[in-house]
C-alpha cells in the first residue's frame, strides 16, 4: 500500500515535470529590437539604436536603450550613449504585464570619437518606464507591446 502510494506520487510528480508546471513565463529572457526607444523615428545625428527589455526569472525588470551617433556628427560624434531603467519588478496574467516599483535611470557616453565626450554612468531623468499594466503577444520569438512606453515589437 505504502509502496503504491509512493509510486503514484512519484508518477504524478513526473507527469507535471513533463509538462513543463512551475517552469520559467514565456515572457522571462531578453528581447530586443533596432528602434530608438522613445522616438518613431531615428533623431538627427544618430545612426542607429537598440532596444533590450529584460525580463528575470526572480521577476526583476529592466530596459537598456543604446544610441549610437554618427562619426561626423557636430554633437557627441561616434559615441555609444547607454541609457539604463532598473528597479522595478514585473508579474503577468499571462495576456499583459505589470511593472511596478520606483525606477532608477542612467545614462553613459562611450566609444566617442573625442574622448572629451565621454562620461560614465550618471543618474538621469531623461528615460523613464511608467509602473501600469501593459498587453503583450508573444509569437514564436516575437513580444508584441501595442501601447505604451514599450510599444514596439521585440526579438529573442
Amino acid at each position: 500500500m505504502i509502496l503504491n502510494r509512493m509510486m503514484l506520487g512519484l508518477s504524478v510528480a513526473l507527469a507535471f515535470a513533463a509538462a513543463g508546471c512551475g517552469g520559467d513565463d514565456p515572457l522571462t529572457g531578453t528581447w530586443s529590437n533596432t528602434a530608438c526607444f522613445g522616438a518613431k523615428t531615428t533623431p538627427a545625428g544618430v545612426k542607429s539604436c537598440s532596444t533590450e527589455l529584460t525580463f528575470t526569472a526572480d521577476l526583476a525588470f529592466s530596459l537598456t536603450a543604446k544610441a549610437f551617433s554618427e562619426p561626423a556628427t557636430a554633437m557627441a560624434p561616434g559615441c555609444t550613449t547607454t541609457r539604463t531603467v532598473v528597479g522595478q519588478t514585473w508579474s503577468t496574467d499571462g495576456q499583459s504585464f505589470t511593472l511596478v516599483g520606483d525606477a532608477k535611470a542612467t545614462t553613459e557616453r562611450s566609444s566617442c570619437v573625442n574622448a572629451a565626450d565621454e562620461f560614465k554612468s550618471m543618474a538621469t531623468t531623461d528615460i523613464t518606464v511608467a509602473s501600469r499594466a501593459s498587453g503583450y503577444t508573444i509569437t514564436d520569438t516575437s513580444l508584441t507591446i501595442p501601447t505604451g512606453d514599450l510599444a514596439g515589437t521585440y526579438t529573442r
